[in-house]
C-alpha cells in the first residue's frame, strides 16, 4: 500500500502534515487519507492522482509507481469487477445439457397437441420503405473560351492561412492544470513556482486551473491578466470566446 511509503518517508524527513498541507495547498484530511490508504475519503480520481504526484515530489519520491498503485485501488472504488475466468465459464456450460432435452420434449408435445393445420399464425406486415426520389443528373455543358476572353488567374486571392495559438503558463505558486487542445488531446501538469510550459493549438484551449491566482497566462504573447484568486479552481476557454467558470471545490 502507498500510504505506508508516504508516512514513513515523511517521518524520516521530520515534516509536519499540516505544514505540508499549507505548502501544497492540499487539505490535510486528504493527505491523511493517502497515508492511511483510505480511498473512500479521497476526492474524484483526477484530483486524487494529482495530490499523490504533488505529495510524492515534495518528499523526493518517484510519483509514477505510486500513482499506478493508487489507480488499482481507485478501480475497486468505482465498482469495476474483473471478468469471470475461463474456468468459471466452463463450469456453467454443462447446464445447457440439462435444458436442451427439456426444450426438445416441449416442442414435440406442442406439435402433437396442436396439429399444424389448426395453428394459425398472424401474418406480419412488412412496412414499405419509400424509395427516395433522385433528380436526374444533368450533364455539364462545356464552354469553349472565346478569343477575347480575359484570364483572371493572376487576380485570384491566396488561400487564407490557418490561425495558430500559442499558450504559455508560468507558475508563481504550485498549481495543477489540465489543458485540452486539438482533437481532444489533454495534458495534466503540476507547475512549481518559477516553472513555465508552452502549448500550441489551431482551435484554442480548454483549461481547468487548480489555483487561478498562482499563474501568469500569455496567449500569442499577450498577457491575459489576473484570472482569479489564490486557491480558486477555475474553468475557462481561450482565445476570444473566453468563459471563466469557478469550480465549487477548492484545492487547499
Amino acid at each position: 500500500m502507498i500510504g505506508e511509503v508516504f508516512k514513513k518517508r515523511r517521518e524520516e524527513l521530520g515534516l509536519d502534515l499540516l505544514k505540508i498541507s499549507g505548502d501544497l495547498r492540499i487539505r490535510s484530511e486528504y493527505l491523511k487519507a493517502i497515508e492511511e490508504d483510505d480511498i473512500q475519503r479521497l476526492p474524484p480520481d483526477v484530483y486524487a492522482k494529482g495530490y499523490v504526484r504533488a505529495y510524492a515530489r515534495l518528499l523526493g519520491l518517484d510519483p509514477e509507481p505510486l500513482v499506478g498503485q493508487l489507480e488499482d485501488q481507485l478501480t475497486f472504488r468505482r465498482g469495476i469487477e474483473p471478468e469471470p475466468s475461463a474456468v468459471r465459464k466452463n463450469l456453467s456450460f454443462p447446464k445447457t445439457l440439462y435444458v436442451l432435452p427439456v426444450l426438445i420434449a416441449l416442442v414435440i408435445v406442442l406439435f402433437v397437441a396442436f396439429p399444424r393445420n389448426k395453428i394459425s399464425l398472424p401474418e406480419r406486415s412488412v412496412p414499405r420503405v419509400p424509395v427516395p426520389f433522385l433528380p436526374q443528373q444533368e450533364h455539364p455543358v462545356t464552354e469553349m473560351p472565346g478569343p477575347s476572353s480575359p484570364r483572371h488567374e493572376d487576380n485570384a486571392s491566396p488561400p487564407a492561412q490557418e490561425q495558430t495559438y500559442t499558450l504559455r503558463i508560468t507558475a508563481r505558486q504550485t498549481t495543477w492544470l489540465r489543458i485540452t487542445m486539438d482533437e481532444g488531446k489533454t495534458e495534466e501538469v503540476l507547475l512549481k513556482p518559477a516553472e513555465s510550459k508552452e502549448w500550441t493549438s489551431q482551435n484554442g484551449f480548454a483549461l481547468k486551473i487548480g489555483n487561478a491566482g498562482g499563474i501568469a497566462v500569455m496567449l500569442n504573447g499577450k498577457d491575459m491578466g489576473t484570472l482569479g484568486e489564490e486557491g480558486q479552481v477555475l474553468r475557462m476557454r481561450l482565445p476570444a470566446t473566453e468563459v471563466r467558470q469557478p469550480v465549487p471545490e477548492e484545492i487547499r
